[in-house]
């Protein structure tokens, strides 16, 4: 093993059960778990926190996630080895961060029609976490109602607009890179300079977490941002978030990961509270893994179909694309909840206009913009589980020509016809 290892290299070698030699540090998400704190309070699973924690040197630069069993460190790798054999610890994840993963889907999907019935997000507002917004582009005018930044390159410096680690306020969001703006405006763009989104009228939320190359360097600004939001933000109704880990999990992988226990204590939290979120299974073209938070059993993991006939992505290609069939880029596996259009997606461009991308990250959006909808259409009563149900229940049956399995492709027109309506207002009765 060569004396320098990348983080790619780090974390095959942790798999593997290999020793670590290398002499640089290595961030790591952490969780502790002993057999007899199962049945005990947090308290006593946060003073085993505390105690491993307190071991590690002063460098380890030691973040804590809430409350509970997961923390984030650097580590040397005699002292990552120690901590993969300390009883104390559950399990360990390299935490390499993640990416970003990048008009005819509209009546596709049937939203024209849901739009039609007066549905369009009004009074819903969604949050997205991704590259950030361009504020200024006429397709968000008036309904940017707050902007909020987490971005760490991990180097002593932020990759916030004003070069923090965090930024509040507005202009904390805003795009280096277009990312974001295009998801955002498939998911609720006006429909001023390029074509509407599927929820046009919600109000929006923008969370910068990724920086002008569309990466993120660890998710531990992930968890902060879900933790702003649950803080301070009770109004928001639905998450996308169109990025994923550059490891790919199945199901059951998933939750044996110290990441999966740490994003689950914010991402069970939102959905208690009746907020879906919803995932890009990432465009490595595998049928056996998609990226986390895709992976995790209470985030909708969405993959891509075509919307077209004969397109084609930067991903792959293929010689007759079909409509609605599985774009050879998505990611499949048991972890796909919901199909959605990712190929090629015309919509908001960074600096105003349009242009067209492709990915597993034009997809999710389309489905939290159906959620939006959803909740406009139940008056904010629609719990997460109820949204779930129906868009899976109502969507077309697509099958993955590569494996042969089903997956729903969203269909927003039945997903709002299937909705509960909130009760009428009981009428009095009149005196005679």
């Amino acid at each position: 093993m060569t004396r320098f290892l990348s983080r790619f290299g780090l974390a095959l070698a942790l798999a593997a059960g290999l020793p670590l030699q290398a002499a640089q540090r290595v961030h790591v998400v952490v969780a502790v778990g002993l057999p007899e704190l199962a049945s005990q309070s947090a308290v006593s699973t946060e003073a085993v926190r505390a105690e491993v924690m307190e071991a590690l040197d002063a460098n380890a630069h030691v973040v804590p996630w809430g409350r509970g069993p997961v923390f984030a460190a650097d580590l040397e790798p005699a002292e990552l080895e120690r901590l993969r054999h300390d009883p104390r610890v559950r399990s360990v994840s390299i935490d390499n961060g993640g990416q970003g993963a990048l008009l005819e889907s509209i009546p596709l999907i049937g939203a024209d029609l849901a739009h039609a019935q007066g549905f369009d997000g009004s009074g819903i507002t969604v949050a997205v976490l991704d590259t950030g917004i361009d504020g200024n582009n006429p397709d968000f005018k008036g309904r940017l109602v707050a902007e909020q930044c987490f971005c760490d390159n991990m180097d002593g410096t932020g990759c916030c607009p004003n070069g923090s680690v965090t930024q509040s306020g507005p202009g904390a969001a805003s795009d280096d890179n277009g990312h974001g703006t295009h998801v955002s405006g498939i998911l609720a763009g006006g429909g001023a300079s390029a074509p509407a989104g599927v929820a046009p009228r919600a109000n929006i939320i923008a969370v910068k977490v990724m920086d002008g190359e569309n990466s993120f360097k660890s998710f531990t600004q992930i968890y902060h941002a879900l933790e702003w939001i649950i803080q301070k933000r009770s109004d928001v109704r639905v998450i996308n978030m169109s990025l994923g880990s550059y490891s790919l999990f199945t199901s059951a992988d998933c939750t044996a990961m110290a990441l999966h226990d740490g994003m689950q204590q914010v991402i069970g939290a939102l959905r208690q509270r009746g907020v879906l979120i919803t995932a890009s299974s990432g465009n490595q073209s595998s049928i056996t893994g998609t990226t986390l938070p895709a992976c995790m059993a209470d985030v909708l993991g969405v993959g891509a179909t075509y919307d077209a006939a004969g397109r084609q992505s930067a991903f792959c290609t293929v010689s007759n694309a079909q409509v609605d069939e599985v774009a050879c880029f998505s990611n499949s596996s048991d972890a796909i909840d919901v199909l959605a259009p990712g190929a090629v997606i015309t919509a908001s461009k960074r600096g105003g206009g349009s242009i067209a991308y492709a990915g597993t990250s034009m997809a999710a959006p389309h489905v939290a913009g159906a959620i939006a909808l959803m909740q406009q259409a139940s008056g904010s009563t629609l719990t997460a589980d109820q949204a779930e149900e129906i868009l899976k229940i109502t969507g077309k049956p697509v099958v993955d020509s590569r494996t042969g399995a089903e997956f729903p492709r969203l269909n927003v027109a039945a997903a709002i016809a299937a909705t509960p309506r909130p009760p009428l207002p009981k009428r009095r009765a009149s005196k005679h």
